[in-house]
Protein backbone atom coordinates (compact mmCIF):
# COMPACT_ATOMS: atom_id res chain seq x y z
CA UNK A 1 0.00 0.00 0.00
CA UNK A 2 2.70 2.22 0.73
CA UNK A 3 4.14 1.60 -2.70
CA UNK A 4 0.97 2.89 -3.92
CA UNK A 5 0.69 6.20 -2.30
CA UNK A 6 4.57 6.85 -3.19
CA UNK A 7 3.04 6.18 -6.52
CA UNK A 8 0.56 8.23 -6.45
CA UNK A 9 2.21 10.96 -4.98
CA UNK A 10 4.82 11.09 -7.36
CA UNK A 11 2.54 11.55 -10.27
CA UNK A 12 0.37 14.57 -8.64
CA UNK A 13 3.72 16.15 -7.80
CA UNK A 14 5.67 15.76 -11.01
CA UNK A 15 2.83 16.68 -13.00
CA UNK A 16 0.87 19.22 -10.78
CA UNK A 17 -0.80 22.06 -13.53
CA UNK A 18 -1.79 19.19 -15.79
CA UNK A 19 -3.75 17.64 -12.36
CA UNK A 20 -4.77 20.99 -11.37
CA UNK A 21 -6.84 21.67 -14.49
CA UNK A 22 -8.61 18.52 -14.49
CA UNK A 23 -9.62 19.10 -10.85
CA UNK A 24 -10.57 22.36 -11.73
CA UNK A 25 -12.95 21.29 -14.22
CA UNK A 26 -14.19 18.54 -11.43
CA UNK A 27 -15.26 21.51 -9.05
CA UNK A 28 -17.07 23.69 -11.35
CA UNK A 29 -18.87 20.48 -12.64
CA UNK A 30 -19.77 20.18 -8.83
CA UNK A 31 -20.49 23.22 -8.07
CA UNK A 32 -23.00 23.94 -11.09
CA UNK A 33 -24.83 20.53 -10.55
CA UNK A 34 -27.50 21.69 -7.64
CA UNK A 35 -28.35 24.23 -10.11
CA UNK A 36 -29.11 22.11 -13.07
CA UNK A 37 -31.92 20.26 -11.64
CA UNK A 38 -32.43 16.88 -11.32
CA UNK A 39 -31.57 15.45 -14.98
CA UNK A 40 -28.35 17.98 -14.65
CA UNK A 41 -27.44 17.04 -11.42
CA UNK A 42 -27.86 13.39 -12.97
CA UNK A 43 -25.52 14.16 -16.10
CA UNK A 44 -23.28 15.74 -13.96
CA UNK A 45 -22.82 13.00 -11.03
CA UNK A 46 -23.04 9.66 -12.89
CA UNK A 47 -21.93 10.97 -16.43
CA UNK A 48 -19.54 14.00 -16.25
CA UNK A 49 -17.42 13.03 -13.38
CA UNK A 50 -16.80 9.38 -13.45
CA UNK A 51 -15.93 10.13 -17.41
CA UNK A 52 -13.41 12.53 -16.09
CA UNK A 53 -11.97 10.27 -13.11
CA UNK A 54 -11.48 7.19 -15.70
CA UNK A 55 -10.45 9.75 -17.89
CA UNK A 56 -7.32 10.81 -15.53
CA UNK A 57 -6.61 7.17 -15.08
CA UNK A 58 -6.75 6.27 -19.19
CA UNK A 59 -4.17 9.28 -19.45
CA UNK A 60 -1.93 6.87 -17.04
CA UNK A 61 -2.35 3.97 -18.81
CA UNK A 62 -2.16 5.54 -21.63
CA UNK A 63 1.46 7.11 -20.71
CA UNK A 64 2.99 3.69 -19.62
CA UNK A 65 1.57 1.55 -23.37
CA UNK A 66 3.19 4.32 -25.32
CA UNK A 67 6.20 5.23 -23.07
CA UNK A 68 5.07 8.47 -22.57
CA UNK A 69 5.84 10.25 -19.40
CA UNK A 70 2.47 11.33 -17.65
CA UNK A 71 3.29 14.75 -18.73
CA UNK A 72 3.26 14.14 -22.90
CA UNK A 73 -0.01 12.21 -21.75
CA UNK A 74 -2.36 15.15 -21.02
CA UNK A 75 -0.99 16.87 -23.95
CA UNK A 76 -3.85 17.83 -26.48
CA UNK A 77 -3.16 15.27 -28.97
CA UNK A 78 -3.21 12.45 -26.36
CA UNK A 79 -6.73 13.79 -24.84
CA UNK A 80 -8.40 12.43 -27.97
CA UNK A 81 -9.25 9.02 -26.27
CA UNK A 82 -12.17 11.38 -24.20
CA UNK A 83 -13.95 11.21 -27.69
CA UNK A 84 -13.18 7.98 -28.98
CA UNK A 85 -14.55 6.46 -25.90
CA UNK A 86 -17.47 8.64 -25.77
CA UNK A 87 -19.64 5.50 -25.90
CA UNK A 88 -18.54 3.78 -22.80
CA UNK A 89 -19.47 7.39 -21.10
CA UNK A 90 -23.46 6.48 -20.33
CA UNK A 91 -22.17 2.88 -19.06
CA UNK A 92 -19.87 4.10 -16.57
CA UNK A 93 -22.65 6.13 -15.44
CA UNK A 94 -25.05 3.74 -15.44
CA UNK A 95 -22.49 1.44 -13.32
CA UNK A 96 -21.86 4.07 -10.95
CA UNK A 97 -25.60 4.65 -10.33
CA UNK A 98 -26.03 0.79 -9.91
CA UNK A 99 -23.58 0.89 -7.38
CA UNK A 100 -24.69 3.94 -5.97
CA UNK A 101 -28.56 2.67 -5.84
CA UNK A 102 -27.57 -0.96 -4.59
CA UNK A 103 -25.42 0.46 -1.90
CA UNK A 104 -28.50 2.29 -0.63
CA UNK A 105 -31.10 -0.28 -1.03
CA UNK A 106 -28.85 -2.53 1.54
CA UNK A 107 -28.44 0.06 3.85
CA UNK A 108 -31.91 0.75 3.88
CA UNK A 109 -33.04 -2.54 4.70
CA UNK A 110 -30.18 -2.87 7.69
CA UNK A 111 -31.43 0.33 9.31
CA UNK A 112 -35.18 -0.83 9.25
CA UNK A 113 -33.81 -4.20 10.71
CA UNK A 114 -31.59 -2.68 13.32
CA UNK A 115 -34.28 -0.08 14.29
CA UNK A 116 -37.02 -1.95 14.21
CA UNK A 117 -39.57 0.27 15.69
CA UNK A 118 -37.98 2.81 16.23
CA UNK A 119 -39.17 4.71 13.04
CA UNK A 120 -38.40 8.98 14.42
CA UNK A 121 -35.16 8.27 12.33
CA UNK A 122 -36.53 7.19 9.28
CA UNK A 123 -39.25 10.03 9.17
CA UNK A 124 -36.04 12.09 9.74
CA UNK A 125 -33.99 11.09 7.20
CA UNK A 126 -37.18 10.66 4.75
CA UNK A 127 -38.24 14.33 5.29
CA UNK A 128 -34.39 15.64 4.74
CA UNK A 129 -34.50 13.94 1.44
CA UNK A 130 -37.66 15.72 0.99
CA UNK A 131 -36.50 18.98 1.99
CA UNK A 132 -33.39 18.77 0.40
CA UNK A 133 -34.60 17.61 -3.14
CA UNK A 134 -31.86 16.97 -5.23
CA UNK A 135 -29.32 19.51 -3.81
CA UNK A 136 -26.67 16.44 -1.36
CA UNK A 137 -25.09 19.30 -0.02
CA UNK A 138 -28.27 20.40 1.93
CA UNK A 139 -29.54 16.93 2.30
CA UNK A 140 -25.91 16.70 4.60
CA UNK A 141 -26.83 19.66 6.04
CA UNK A 142 -29.99 18.43 7.53
CA UNK A 143 -28.63 15.74 8.52
CA UNK A 144 -25.79 16.54 10.69
CA UNK A 145 -28.56 19.94 12.24
CA UNK A 146 -31.66 18.11 12.16
CA UNK A 147 -31.01 14.70 14.04
CA UNK A 148 -29.25 13.82 17.36
CA UNK A 149 -26.79 11.25 16.06
CA UNK A 150 -25.51 10.29 19.53
CA UNK A 151 -28.21 8.01 20.24
CA UNK A 152 -27.31 6.18 16.92
CA UNK A 153 -23.40 5.85 17.52
CA UNK A 154 -23.12 1.91 17.38
CA UNK A 155 -25.46 1.72 14.15
CA UNK A 156 -23.49 4.80 11.89
CA UNK A 157 -20.03 2.68 12.77
CA UNK A 158 -21.66 -0.63 11.64
CA UNK A 159 -23.20 1.60 8.71
CA UNK A 160 -19.71 2.76 8.18
CA UNK A 161 -18.39 -0.47 8.20
CA UNK A 162 -20.97 -1.98 5.74
CA UNK A 163 -20.71 0.87 3.04
CA UNK A 164 -16.61 0.55 3.23
CA UNK A 165 -17.07 -2.69 2.64
CA UNK A 166 -19.21 -3.02 0.02
CA UNK A 167 -17.26 -0.25 -1.96
CA UNK A 168 -14.02 -2.42 -1.42
CA UNK A 169 -16.12 -4.87 -3.62
CA UNK A 170 -17.48 -3.22 -6.09
CA UNK A 171 -14.64 0.00 -7.05
CA UNK A 172 -12.56 -1.25 -9.47
CA UNK A 173 -15.70 -1.74 -11.90
CA UNK A 174 -15.16 1.34 -12.71
CA UNK A 175 -12.01 0.59 -14.44
CA UNK A 176 -13.13 -2.69 -15.56
CA UNK A 177 -15.74 -1.73 -18.23
CA UNK A 178 -13.48 1.30 -18.99
CA UNK A 179 -9.99 -0.87 -19.55
CA UNK A 180 -11.41 -4.39 -20.45
CA UNK A 181 -14.01 -4.06 -22.09
CA UNK A 182 -16.98 -5.68 -19.39
CA UNK A 183 -20.38 -4.97 -19.12
CA UNK A 184 -22.25 -3.77 -16.27
CA UNK A 185 -23.15 -6.69 -14.60
CA UNK A 186 -19.74 -8.21 -15.48
CA UNK A 187 -18.09 -5.73 -14.50
CA UNK A 188 -19.00 -5.45 -10.99
CA UNK A 189 -18.76 -9.61 -10.96
CA UNK A 190 -15.44 -8.88 -11.88
CA UNK A 191 -14.68 -6.61 -9.07
CA UNK A 192 -16.58 -8.69 -6.76
CA UNK A 193 -13.98 -11.64 -7.27
CA UNK A 194 -10.98 -9.48 -7.21
CA UNK A 195 -12.23 -7.75 -4.18
CA UNK A 196 -12.92 -10.72 -2.51
CA UNK A 197 -9.37 -12.26 -3.26
CA UNK A 198 -7.96 -9.19 -2.22
CA UNK A 199 -10.06 -7.95 0.52
CA UNK A 200 -7.74 -6.33 3.29
CA UNK A 201 -6.48 -4.35 0.59
CA UNK A 202 -8.89 -3.11 -0.94
CA UNK A 203 -10.48 -2.16 2.64
CA UNK A 204 -7.47 -0.49 3.59
CA UNK A 205 -7.25 1.82 0.01
CA UNK A 206 -11.39 2.46 0.41
CA UNK A 207 -11.08 3.51 3.65
CA UNK A 208 -7.84 5.60 2.54
CA UNK A 209 -10.08 7.15 -0.47
CA UNK A 210 -12.91 8.05 1.47
CA UNK A 211 -10.97 9.66 3.88
CA UNK A 212 -9.54 11.63 1.09
CA UNK A 213 -12.71 12.48 -0.42
CA UNK A 214 -14.43 13.80 3.29
CA UNK A 215 -11.06 15.60 3.46
CA UNK A 216 -11.67 17.21 0.16
CA UNK A 217 -15.28 17.88 0.66
CA UNK A 218 -13.79 19.90 4.34
CA UNK A 219 -11.72 22.00 2.18
CA UNK A 220 -14.41 23.13 -0.24
CA UNK A 221 -13.98 24.14 -3.70
CA UNK A 222 -9.60 24.50 -3.08
CA UNK A 223 -9.60 20.50 -1.28
CA UNK A 224 -12.03 19.13 -4.12
CA UNK A 225 -9.59 20.50 -6.99
CA UNK A 226 -6.43 19.70 -5.25
CA UNK A 227 -7.44 16.19 -3.52
CA UNK A 228 -10.39 14.80 -6.13
CA UNK A 229 -7.76 14.32 -9.35
CA UNK A 230 -4.82 12.47 -6.92
CA UNK A 231 -7.70 10.30 -5.74
CA UNK A 232 -8.52 9.07 -9.46
CA UNK A 233 -4.54 8.61 -10.05
CA UNK A 234 -4.94 6.64 -6.67
CA UNK A 235 -7.77 4.37 -8.18
CA UNK A 236 -6.35 3.70 -11.59
CA UNK A 237 -3.16 2.33 -9.67
CA UNK A 238 -4.92 0.52 -7.05
CA UNK A 239 -6.87 -1.10 -9.70
CA UNK A 240 -3.66 -1.88 -11.37
CA UNK A 241 -1.84 -3.89 -8.44
CA UNK A 242 -4.67 -5.87 -7.47
CA UNK A 243 -5.47 -6.66 -11.08
CA UNK A 244 -1.68 -7.48 -11.44
CA UNK A 245 -2.47 -9.79 -8.42
CA UNK A 246 -4.69 -11.91 -10.01
CA UNK A 247 -7.65 -13.69 -9.09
Amino acid sequence: MNELLLKSFHHVKGYFPQLIAAGILMTIIQWASPYLGIAGSLVASYLLLPTIHIGIGQLCLQGQDKDLSFKEAFSLENLSFIWSKKDIALQIGMLKLLIVLGTGLVISFVMISILGGDSALIEALTQAQNDAGDQPELFMKYLSEDIDWSAYTYLLMALLLMVIAIFSLTWLSLHVMAFEGAGVIAAIKTSIQRGVKHFGLSMALVFFFLSGYIFAQALGWVGYTLVMPWLAVLHFHAYQSITSRGF
